[in-house]
């Protein structure tokens, strides 16, 4: 066994059967047969099987004794700081407060996006029944993109001669039949109109004639005979049932069409950088681009592929335009056209054949520059992409796969996938001659938030605590939840800030505090940046800012552009937003190969060489360059901080710098050699940002404590902390809050042998003062299900933000309380 896996003996999988069989090594493995009556079983299988299912129970109890009971002093060896503990039982504490606009967010979404999605029904509906038209007279052999659907369609089935029933003559006699009790909405007869003697409404001889024709049908008929199978895909298939009931749930039409079924881009009619999608089983999803010389084996394929409405689609969409060799072709074409029409002309004249030869030269001198422009074979030089690649029945075009995020060697499912919205929105990927693809990935944007969240979100279990509707949910936290000791939570540790295309997005801010009561808190600054130039300075000089990284975070401004992030945006061209992607990236030990991918995903024309020279350049200016013989990196300005973090990683024991919390046994140097280097960085740096909460929380509750403050802890997003309180204590939390970011960044520059803290990151740029949770308390957090904004809808006034200055002037600087309660706080 390789010496790499020694981690597999100190881990097992997160589950109570392989922890006890880890821990404790038990002779016979705990038995979890009894689980299966809990989950699918009733209350008389309960009964049944009472005395075991207690037994069963009694086991899972005294397994999880006996595992505390081996790791519990584990634990007080490997993360002895009592802050570690007492921070983690404070964020166990979780609480959300809500009232009766909790329920009304839950109604307002649903109904929100039953709309969305009816109309975009109805859309895709229209657009997969014009193109149905397309049957008629095969004019779908010419179109771009609807060429390769599967068009055949089949018959009605009908009975031999001497098998066909005698038609019936009486229309009485009729009313059984089911054909009748369709059209006899349309057609009523007197045998279908009950208790009316008097009327005398009836079928003429011709719809008789035709209704008389099911007699001739076989019993069992084919799924829409006469329509093409692509669109018989998209429709309901309708049983015998179903013809007679009401209530049922058949409906005509592409009711089954939605934008994750594959035909849906063809018939919305995509192009990438204008030209026209194409969908191959090997390869997914790509493009075609016209112009590849057709060889004579072809010829025969040509007639049935529309290889000149590609073309004219690509004509009218101008994507030659964006490179220099398509340029010239362009030019060339246009002279090649000229030419032949003045050769025509000149044609059956007498004394035109000088001018006819000389013609003639020129047009033999344009083609073969054309050729040497457009080489036969598989190259492409007129367009440059993710490609070309090998693919059949598309002669004289090269088919290019669409971009994918993860990297080109993946295949694109889906065009109209979230991950191409930017790519929708500037242009790239869009309808020829309609807008439907814009709107119909608006909405679909619409959706997601709520369509991935929703059963997440009711099954939140809010506990009515007072009668006017107040309740709380406790959040399901996994205080210490992954390698790095992050809390894992599946609803509120993941949950977006509102957006405005984002149906039920504004989630957080329906957690909102009780009449009297208010939200205080704010978000770390910078946290992880910090935290690891700090390590950077600690390692180089012992001084804060000694490192050209430090220093950025010190004293770089957005404004200015001097920050880390607008820095690496100027340094390889792209925007800030995209820099911060680079930057976390390649600081939790991301590699070229990863920024390469980005760039390429950012910037779908650089080719893969570009990218790598990018990339390089990025690398070699923040990271450095490693020096094999020292193990060092230099010359970039983040080097010192690699370095620091390696030290730390390859350790003997490694351990976080402030509270000395140990690394995972699994990832310790003795059981990975040199192995998950990239998990092992990242874990210096999250689990310090890990001690950095545990220390806020923990001083904070000290404070609170100290100086009566009628406060609590509420929430911990990472970086972001949120307490409730009473709304005449407010500002003595603000303060409060203030304190402990001080003390905490101290606790950090006193633990790397650094006694001065730079009042620039002493204190959080601001405190917020709210009555719900959100992002700023200026956010009105308006989206398609609250269209009307919190203020307007929820009755809820916008919060106050408010920095160190704010803070000192009205609490004079003090904690303690102020006799000037207005509120009864029972």
């Amino acid at each position: 066994m390789g010496y790499n896996l020694k981690w597999k003996f100190e881990s097992s999988l997160n589950n109570l059967v392989s922890v006890h069989k880890l821990y404790c090594k038990p002779k016979v493995p705990l038995s979890k047969e009894m689980q299966q009556v809990f989950v699918t079983g009733n209350i008389d299988d309960i009964r049944k099987h009472f005395l075991k299912l207690m037994t069963y129970c009694a086991n899972d109890v005294k397994a999880t004794f006996e595992i505390t009971q081996k790791v519990y002093p584990m634990f007080e060896a490997r993360f002895p700081h009592p802050v570690t503990l007492s921070g983690m039982l404070e964020m166990s504490r979780m609480v959300l407060p809500i009232n009766n606009n909790w329920t009304r967010f839950i109604s307002e979404a649903d109904r929100t996006f039953e709309s969305i999605n009816s109309d975009i029904q109805h859309v895709l509906m229209q657009i997969a029944n014009e193109a149905c038209h397309q049957a008629i007279d095969q004019k779908y052999k010419n179109d771009p993109w609807l060429w390769d659907l599967n068009w055949t369609t089949q018959s009605m089935r009908f009975l031999k001669s001497s098998k066909a029933k005698p038609s019936m003559t009486k229309v009485e006699e009729t009313t059984d039949n089911p054909i009748f009790k369709i059209a006899g909405n349309i057609w009523p007869t007197q045998a279908m109109i009950d208790d009316d003697t008097d009327s005398k409404i009836a079928p003429s001889q011709e719809i008789k004639k035709v209704l008389g024709t099911y007699s001739t049908l076989a019993k069992i008929q084919p799924h829409m005979p006469g329509y093409p199978s692509w669109y018989r895909d998209l429709c309901m298939k309708q049983s015998k049932d179903d013809i007679t009931d009401e209530e049922s749930s058949w409906k005509p039409g592409p009711q089954l069409i939605s934008t994750k079924m594959r035909v849906v881009p063809k018939l919305l009619r995509l192009t990438w950088l204008g030209y026209p999608l194409h969908y191959d089983e090997k390869y997914g999803w790509g493009y075609l681009v016209p112009g590849l010389e057709i060889n004579e084996e072809d010829l025969e394929e040509k007639s049935d592929f529309p290889y000149d409405a590609i073309k004219q689609v690509c004509i009218e969409t101008k994507p030659f335009e964006r490179s220099q060799t398509n340029m010239e072709l362009q030019v060339i074409d246009d002279n090649l056209n000229e030419l032949a029409k003045d050769i025509e002309e000149l044609e059956g004249k007498n004394d035109a054949h000088l001018f006819m030869e000389n013609l003639l030269q020129q047009q033999e001198k344009l083609i073969e520059k054309r050729k040497k422009l457009v080489p036969s074979g598989n190259v492409c030089h007129i367009h440059q992409g993710n490609g070309p690649y090998p693919v059949s029945n598309v002669p004289g075009c090269w088919f290019f796969k669409i971009p994918h995020k993860d990297g080109n060697e993946k295949n694109v499912g889906n065009p109209l996938a979230k991950s191409f919205a930017t790519k929708i929105a500037d242009g790239t990927l869009r309808a020829h001659e309609s807008t439907a693809a814009k709107w119909l990935l608006e909405w679909s944007k619409m959706l997601s938030y709520w369509e991935n969240n929703e059963k997440r979100i009711k099954s939140q279990m809010a506990v009515q605590i007072k009668d006017d509707g107040t309740a709380i949910i406790l959040p399901r936290v996994v205080v210490s939840g992954t390698v790095t000791r992050r809390a894992v939570e599946p609803t509120w540790l993941t949950a977006s800030n509102a957006q405005t295309d984002r149906i039920g997005s504004e989630l957080k801010a329906m957690v909102q505090a009780p009449s009297g009561f208010c939200f205080v808190g704010a978000d770390v600054d910078s946290q992880e940046l910090w935290i690891a130039s700090i390590l950077g300075d600690a390692q180089f000089a012992g001084m804060h800012g000694s490192t050209a990284f430090g220093w950025m975070n010190l004293q770089g401004k957005k404004k200015d552009g001097t920050d880390l992030h607008s820095k690496v945006a100027a340094l390889v061209g792209i925007s800030r937003d995209q820099a911060k992607v680079f930057n976390y990236g390649r600081m939790y030990g991301a590699g070229k190969a990863f920024a390469e991918k980005l760039l390429m995903q950012f910037n779908h024309q650089l080719s893969a060489s570009e990218a790598n020279t990018k990339a390089n350049f990025m690398y070699s200016q923040t990271k450095g360059i490693k020096d094999r013989k020292r193990d060092l990196w230099e010359g970039g300005s983040e080097s010192e901080m690699f370095n620091s973090l390696e030290t730390i990683a390859r350790d003997e024991s490694p351990k976080t710098p402030v509270l000395n919390c140990r690394i995972s046994r699994a990832l310790e140097p003795h059981n990975v050699s040199d192995g998950y280097m990239t998990s092992r960085i990242n874990w210096v740096v999250q689990s310090s940002a890990v001690d950095y909460l545990h220390l806020m929380l923990v001083c904070m509750k000290w404070l609170i404590d100290t100086y009566d403050i009628r406060c609590r802890f509420v929430l911990s997003i990472h970086d972001e902390v949120r307490y409730i309180c009473h709304v005449d204590d407010r500002y003595r939390a603000c303060l409060a809050l203030q304190i402990t970011n001080l003390l905490t960044r101290a606790m950090f520059a006193s633990c790397l042998n650094m006694n001065d803290l730079p009042a620039s990151v002493a204190f959080f740029s601001s405190v917020d003062v709210d009555q719900c949770l959100r992002k700023e308390p200026y956010m009105d957090c308006k989206t398609p299900s609250n269209p009307l904004g919190l203020e307007v809808a929820y009755d809820i006034r916008k919060g106050e933000s408010l920095t160190i200055a704010d803070i000192l002037k009205v609490t004079d600087g003090q904690l303690q309380q102020k006799n000037n309660s207005t509120v009864n706080t029972k």
